[in-house]
């Protein structure tokens, strides 16, 4: 089940994304990825000095459901902590929160800039309204974006 549950959240965060990229003006388009066993993940080898500490040691490879990729599974979907970012002189993300961070500075700052309007995002997409919440925290609701505010409550639903 706790399996279930993080692919169901997982789908969810990818569609409140490309609610996001339609609104901006960008519709993403994915081609699955093809893999060799034999080898490992090829993107996921970023240098150890800029993993969080609970991440080194890990291989990220094709493999069965065990104790180690349990571990490793759940090193990667936990919260990483928030950290103080001087966006004008950050290059590259050290997590996938600083990215999403990122992303939240862009909108506040930006979404005027870039919204397309009300007319052309029309690919905005609905498909998790039964996914409850939990202990009063919302997990996983569809949001449709069309103003900064509910492209912010977006990124909140992904990053909680």
């Amino acid at each position: 089940k706790l399996i279930q549950s993080v692919v169901i959240q997982e789908m969810l965060h990818l569609e409140l994304v490309c609610n996001i990229s339609n609104a901006l003006g960008y519709s993403p388009c994915f081609n699955p990825p093809v893999y060799d066993a034999n080898k490992n993940i090829p993107f996921i080898h970023p240098k150890k000095k800029i993993l969080p500490f609970r991440l080194r040691g890990y291989i990220c490879k094709p493999g069965a459901l065990n104790a180690s990729t349990l571990k490793f599974f759940c090193a990667i979907e936990l919260p990483h902590e928030k950290s103080s970012i001087v966006w004008e002189k950050q290059k590259t993300y050290h997590s996938i929160a600083d990215m999403y961070a990122a992303l939240e500075e862009g909108i506040k700052h930006l979404w005027n800039t870039f919204y397309v309007g009300d007319a052309l995002n029309t690919k905005q997409k609905n498909s998790f309204g039964e996914y409850h919440n939990t202990n009063g925290r919302n997990h996983g609701f569809s949001q449709e974006v069309n103003s900064a505010e509910t492209a912010l409550k977006a990124i909140d639903a992904i990053v909680e």
